[in-house]
């Protein structure tokens, strides 16, 4: 039975591999955007986490009924608290009859037992007793061409504060068919990791993209202090502050544990991933 679904954060590079996904199996697909870009043949409305009085653009018309049976939670970026947004959302949508909520969430989070922001969601999702799946990949293959594309097209080299460090990058293409599925389907799980098939390091996967791209690559490791130094030159201290904690723990294995866990292990093997950034 087709169903209708509502991603939040707007066209966000797995919500949009969603939708397609959702799309071509004959779903109806809604994106919440606050910008209003959202990729062609796709209808949007307009939300914006930092404005409560956008959350009623979502629900249209009689506000006892739900045009909506699932919802896709991306939360606002770089935001220290966002449950401070996203959880009256969810009040809201769970006011309206929304059945299923679906939270991109992370694998840093969890891994040292830290009490962290996407914590606080869960925990009142779980309060309100409503279904609900928090996906947890490892870090995005993706990650390579959008914060280190422009580096390694021009100087051949990108840098980062983890040296040895392993980790088992995940492609969007396989989050989001984790994401799809939890969306349209009836499932018990409430945490779905999702984990790359290889564990690299760094210096492994500049070799590898030296081998794609035909040319050498360089991993440029550095310390924390010193990358946040270079983040703080370009103008992104907010954003230096978020990458060196992640790269710091990383480093000291959080991504490298998940390896032994029991999830869901993806089959795009990883001179497959890297080469879509050719």
């Amino acid at each position: 039975m087709a169903k209708s679904i509502l991603l939040t954060g707007g066209a966000s590079q797995v919500g949009v591999t969603i939708a397609r996904l959702l799309k071509q199996s004959g779903h109806e697909v809604v994106f919440a955007s606050r910008s209003g870009r959202v990729p062609d043949g796709f209808k949007s409305v307009k939300m914006d986490w930092y404005d409560t009085q956008t959350f009623a653009n979502i629900f249209p018309g009689d506000p006892t009924l739900s045009p909506y049976h699932s919802v896709y939670l991306l939360c606002p970026p770089f935001d220290p608290k966002p449950y401070l947004s996203v959880n009256p959302f969810i009040d809201l949508c769970l006011e309206r009859g929304v059945k299923k909520f679906v939270l991109l969430g992370g694998t840093d989070e969890v891994a040292d037992g830290n009490d962290t922001e996407y914590i606080e969601i869960q925990r009142h999702l779980e309060k309100k007793g409503c279904r609900y799946v928090v996906l947890r990949p490892t870090w995005f293959c993706e990650n390579f061409l959008n914060y280190f594309g422009e580096s390694i097209r021009t100087t051949g080299a990108f840098t980062t504060s983890v040296a040895t460090g392993k980790i088992p990058f995940v492609a969007v293409e396989d989050i989001a068919q984790v994401g799809y599925k939890a969306l349209v389907e009836e499932d018990s799980a409430k945490e779905k990791v999702i984990i790359g098939p290889e564990l690299l390091t760094y210096d492994q996967a500049a070799t590898t993209l030296s081998q794609i791209l035909r040319r050498q690559i360089t991993h440029i490791s550095v310390s924390k202090d010193d990358l946040i130094e270079i983040y703080d030159a370009i103008g992104s201290h907010e954003n230096s502050l978020l990458v060196a904690g992640l790269e710091e723990r990383a480093e000291a294995g959080t991504q490298e544990r998940w390896w032994t866990c029991l999830p869901y292990k993806t089959s795009k093997m990883t001179n497959e991933i890297f080469a879509l950034g050719e």
